[in-house]
This record gives structure tokens, sequence and C-alpha cells, in this order.
């Protein structure tokens, strides 16, 4: 077998940081390459559309309607009956006129009005029987203002000092067909009675009566105080 001669050959001179020492070169090992992970990509998020409001609506009005309903019937309820008291006592008796009647001496002799009563007397002179006296209530009404009424079952005699202005009627008077008589002695009357209703008087002109003194007067009705007479018996009485 031939001698093979090495020949050594000086390694060349690098500087220090370069030097590698002569070393039996092992190529890298191929590693695994392994590409690179996909990047997950996510879309952006859908952004939330809000539709706008719908816009209130408000129908028209109805049209006003104004319904009146029937008016309520009127109802009038039952007369209330009318109760008349009691009447008061006749105070003025006008008795029939006695007949003239001769005697045997001839003398016409009348007794008091008053009672039908006719005696014959032995002359045969006619008589009358009296009657004796008329007790009748008297209806003091005191001081007065104002409307009044005159209630003649109180008395058919009144008597009131009149402080006031006012109206004056009348109740519980005689039915038609009946006599009712009342005298008013009135202190201070003047002008502040109204009669309802209002009297006939003599000439068809009413008393001026005493603003501050006594009047007497006398009222009469036979249609049961429709119509009224009145008497002035005594004006500023004293």
């Amino acid at each position: 077998m031939a001698n093979i001669e090495l020949l050594v050959v000086p390694e060349p001179q690098f500087p220090n940081f370069l030097q590698r020492t002569a070393n039996a070169v092992t190529g890298p090992t191929g590693s695994g390459m392994t590409g690179p992970t996909g990047a997950i990509q996510t879309g952006p998020t859908g952004a939330i559309q809000t539709g706008p409001t719908g816009a209130i609506q408000t129908g028209p009005t109805g049209a006003a309607s104004t319904q009146t309903g029937p008016t309520g019937a009127i109802q009038t309820g039952p007369t209330g009956a009318v109760i008349s008291g009691p009447t008061g006592a006749d105070s003025l008796i006008t008795g029939p006129t006695g007949a003239i009647q001769t005697g045997p001496t001839g003398a016409v002799i009348s007794g008091p009005t008053g009672a039908n009563s006719l005696t014959t007397g032995p002359t045969g002179v006619e008589s009358f029987a009296a009657v004796g006296q008329v007790i009748e209530d008297v209806n003091a009404m005191g001081n007065c203002t104002g409307n009044k009424t005159v209630d003649l079952s109180l008395g058919n005699v009144v008597t009131a000092t009149l402080t006031g202005a006012g109206i004056w009627d009348f109740s519980n008077v005689a039915a038609a067909g009946k006599s009712s008589t009342v005298m008013f002695k009135l202190t201070n009357a003047g002008t502040n009675i109204t009669w309802n209703p209002v009297p006939k008087w003599q000439g068809g002109t009413p008393p001026t009566m005493t603003a501050a003194g006594v009047d007497i007067l006398i009222f009469n009705t036979v249609d049961g105080g429709t119509t009224w007479d009145g008497i002035a018996s005594s004006l500023d009485s004293k």
C-alpha cells in the first residue's frame, strides 16, 4: 500500500472573532415547518338598526252631538180642599117690619126690631119682644205692620194699631147667600192699609183715614167675600 503523505497546510490566520476550528460540519437538521395558523377573522358586528318611531295618529274628533231629552211632564197635585171655619155669629139682625094694626084706640106702636115675636095686647096694639143684648167677641190684633189676614172666626169686631204698611184680606167669611159683617176700630191707619179685595165706598171714593187717631169702619159681604161694601162710620173719632 503506498504511503500517503499528508500535506499540512497552515491554517490561515483570522482575527480572533473570526477564528473557527475546523470541524466536521454537520448541516442543520431540517426542522419541520409549520405554516402559520390561519388567523380567525370575525367580521364586524352588524349594527342594530332601529326603525323610526311611528307617528301617533289621532283620528278627527267626532262632531259634538247635543241631544236634548224630552221635557218632563208637569204634574199638578190635587187641589187641597177648602175648609171654612165656623161663621161668626150674626151681630146685626133686622126683623120684619111690623104691620100697622089699628086697635080700638087707633094707636100704632112699633116694638124694638129683632125676633119675629108678635103678641096682641088687650087693646089690640101690636108689640115686639126684645131680643136682649148682643155680645160679640173682639179680635184684638195689637200692633200691626206688613200683610195681615183678618180671621172672622175670631170675632166680628177688630181692633188694631198700625205701625207699618201692608195688605189686609179676610178668611172664614160666610158662604155666598149669607151675610158677614165686621167692624174695624183702627188707630193710626192713615195710608198704611191696602184692602184685598178693595171695598166699594159711598160715591166710589174711599175715606181718608187718620194718620194719628182712631177711625171706625164697617164692612159687609153677602157673596162669600168676593165683594165688600165699606162704610166710614167715624173718622178721627174723639
